[in-house]
């Protein structure tokens, strides 16, 4: 079994499509069969698609269920994600910043929020764009409260790919739906600060 696999009750099947009718998406599972030594496992691939001001959202994520009486499942991570055709190029990478990090940058504020700034790390080509994103105080202070997930931007041959990476274990319907709600919200300050080329009208 993956270590990187939390067991959880149920199989987490049936949560994902209650959220995907909940906030109006399309649920797919796709089986895919795994052989771990003697035993069999069966490996699945669990996804969303949404559609949030025109913008494409994918969630995505895995689980095992293993054979017998039991049928104990095993949840994976989950990402979300979603690309549009963009010409100007930005990116954007967040990190949380470790203790050398944070002893030695006192004097390189770079939103003027100290906390913030004492905390999370960012590198970006649009400064003055993403000082306005991060002056959002509900954004600013997910960043800063989650340990477990990370946000970047990439830009690559015209296409904007943005990503959350969650660590945490998707064990029930209200962290998957707290993921997407998060998502959102960023997406939303994207849009807020035009750094993504679409209108919060559509």
């Amino acid at each position: 079994m993956n270590r990187e696999s939390f067991k959880i009750p149920s199989n987490p099947k049936h949560f994902w499509q209650e959220i995907a009718d909940k906030i109006g998406g399309d649920f797919k599972i796709t089986q895919q069969k795994q052989n771990f030594g003697i035993i069999d496992h069966d490996y699945y691939h669990l996804r969303i698609f949404t559609v949030h001001h025109g913008l494409q959202i994918t969630l995505h994520s895995t689980f095992m269920k293993s054979p017998g009486k039991y049928e104990d499942c095993y949840t994976d991570r989950m990402k979300i994600t979603s690309e549009i055709q963009m010409k100007d190029k930005f990116y954007l990478y967040l990190w949380r910043k470790g203790f050398f990090e944070k002893l030695f940058s006192s004097g390189k504020s770079k939103t003027g929020d100290s906390t913030f700034d004492s905390t999370i790390g960012f590198e970006t080509n649009k400064g003055r764009e993403v000082r306005n994103l991060l002056s959002n105080s509900e954004i600013r202070r997910f960043l800063i409260q989650d340990h477990l997930s990370v946000f970047n931007i990439q830009h690559d041959s015209d296409l904007l790919k943005i990503k959350l990476q969650t660590g945490k274990f998707i064990l029930n319907k209200e962290i998957l739906l707290e993921e997407y709600e998060k998502y959102l919200l960023f997406i939303d300050g994207l849009i807020e600060v035009g750094l993504l080329p679409i209108s919060s009208q559509s």
